[in-house]
């Protein structure tokens, strides 16, 4: 198994601070659930500038569309592993840089560290689903999300 180094402050920051015109992470636009057969909750789409994330408003699945980042800028795995993201990547995976995380393309079935589940001097290596997901960083805590391509539905929040 590749070691997987611990994600850290590098990683977060390294995403914001890349040119984002020359990224791309295309893979990501979609509409996406946080279970198998779920209902579309986060939305992420295109722009000129990068991408866009959207989220239900209070994190309902009935909920209305909120703009929750209107400029989130794509990394590629070099940049990604050079930062010390926690999470086994290929050539073809890329992120998506969030206030508190990454979205990232992977390939299903990827390792990355977590100990959201454990506590937080013990982490344990999970193995991501889909090959989408979120990886967040709360302070010291680090955990893995799997998404679930999903269609999308309702009325998309502005651009």
């Amino acid at each position: 198994m590749p070691h997987i180094p611990p994600l850290n402050a590098l990683a977060l920051t390294l995403l914001v601070l890349a040119p984002g015109a020359a990224l791309a992470c295309d893979a990501l636009v979609g509409s996406y659930a946080l279970a198998a057969g779920g209902v579309a909750v986060i939305n992420i789409v295109k722009t000129p500038t990068g991408y866009a994330l959207s989220t239900r408003e209070g994190g309902r699945v009935d909920g209305p569309w909120k703009l929750a980042e209107p400029s989130m800028r794509a990394g590629t795995s070099a940049q990604l592993n050079a930062g010390g993201v926690g999470v086994e990547m290929d050539a073809n995976s890329c992120g998506l840089s969030a206030p508190d995380g990454l979205f990232l393309k992977v390939k299903p079935g990827a390792k990355y560290q977590d100990n959201s589940r454990t506590g937080q001097n013990r982490i344990e290596t999970r193995g991501n689903e889909t090959g989408y997901m979120i990886y967040l960083a709360q302070g010291i805590v680090v955990a893995g999300v799997d998404l679930f391509p999903v269609p999308f539905t309702g009325q998309a929040a502005r651009q």
